[in-house]
């Protein structure tokens, strides 16, 4: 399984970008622009991080199920970190739209 960086079907090309080239960007004076970036830098490379393991796994995976001589141990390491990084990734998902959906509910 492979994750990739494709915009989601309701971003432009330019919003999917990142807050740096969207007009929509936030544009405030007390550096909330460079720390939406840095967030944005650190969900990136947490994804990243999560597809590098998962295609590790699927390597070490196929490497077995092709008879070369892989560790058994190293492969079902791999697995267990990709499946307990992926199950990370969907929690801090879900608590990011639990948060988004929280927000919309106030009523200004």
């Amino acid at each position: 399984m492979k994750i990739d960086g494709k915009p989601l079907p309701f971003q432009t090309t330019e919003t999917a970008k990142g807050p740096a080239s969207s007009p929509h960007a936030p544009v405030e004076a007390d550096g909330s622009k460079e720390e939406a970036a840095s967030f944005e830098k650190m969900v990136i490379e947490g994804i990243e991080g999560v597809n590098r393991s998962m295609a590790r796994a699927d390597e070490l995976s196929a490497m077995a199920a092709a008879g070369e001589p892989v560790g058994i141990a190293e492969t079902m390491v791999a697995v267990a970190k990709a499946d307990l990084s992926f199950r990370l990734l969907l929690q801090v998902r879900n608590k990011a739209l639990s948060a988004y959906e929280e927000i919309m509910r106030l009523q200004f």
